[in-house]
Parts: structure tokens; sequence; C-alpha cells
């Protein structure tokens, strides 16, 4: 989001941080400004309804498998080849 001008990013230990664990202390403590920032901004809406407005555009994500099978592309799911046909 932060990269689209739709949000702002506060992770900044997310390099050293593992998947599953939460964010520290500093990151929580960024967030009351940052959300006033984000809702009291324009930009930040405007740039939100730009990014969904070209979401919209996209096909329904169940219509991937279709894209793949008509490629006939081979993949591994579950470490198990498959060929979509």
């Amino acid at each position: 989001m932060a990269r689209v001008g739709a949000g702002i990013a506060l992770d900044d230990e997310r390099a050293e941080r593992r998947v599953l664990e939460l964010p520290g202390a500093e990151t929580f403590a960024g967030l009351p400004t940052a959300v006033t920032r984000v809702l009291g901004e324009a930009s930040f809406g405007a740039e939100a309804r730009a990014l969904a407005d070209a979401a919209r555009t996209l096909p329904p994500a169940d219509a991937a498998l279709d894209v793949l099978a008509a490629t006939g592309t081979r993949f591994r799911a579950t470490g198990v080849e498959q060929l979509l046909c």
C-alpha cells in the first residue's frame, strides 16, 4: 500500500523479523500517528480508490486456473508435479 501511496509503511524491522513474529513495540507505537495521517490526508484515499478501481478490472482469482490450464504449464504444488489440461 505504501508503494502506491495508499498507506504508510511502519515496519522498519521486517528484514530481521520472522514471518509469523509480531512487529516490535516501536512499530505499534507508530500506529496512531500513521492512522491519523492516512485518514486526514486526501491523497491516501485517492490512491486507495485508484488501486481499488484497477483491481476491479482484473479477472477473478478463480480464473487463474483456467489461464494456467490454457498454457499447458507444468508446476509443482505441494511437491507433486501436475499438468493442467
